[in-house]
């Protein structure tokens, strides 16, 4: 007989970065379904949570930034998905630096 197992929740705040992960995880997974809506709403509630939070220029949004991109540029909106790659190279960029310093 199987063990009773109790499942585990773990509480994520408003502004958690694993908010902002889970939303674009699952936007790219929206994305790579052809569901460019749902997958866009997705992913600037994930930079919103990103930009809110603590970690506003961490390496993780550089990729959120360029996913989000990859949509635009699906949806031949090359000049909305420019400034979100430039953005995703000066964070990506500040970070490099940083990891020398250190």
């Amino acid at each position: 007989m199987a063990k009773n197992l109790q499942t585990r929740r773990v509480p994520i705040v408003p502004g958690h970065p694993k908010l902002a992960q889970l939303l674009s995880n699952y936007a790219t997974l929206l994305r790579d379904e052809g569901k460019y809506a749902e997958s866009e709403s997705l992913y600037k509630r994930a930079l919103e949570v990103w930009g809110n939070g603590l970690y506003p220029d961490h390496p993780d949004v550089a990729e959120k930034l360029t996913n989000y991109a990859t949509l635009l540029r699906k949806l031949d909106r090359q000049s909305e998905a420019e400034p979100l790659e430039a953005r995703a190279s000066t964070i990506r960029t500040k970070a490099e630096v940083s990891n020398q310093i250190n």
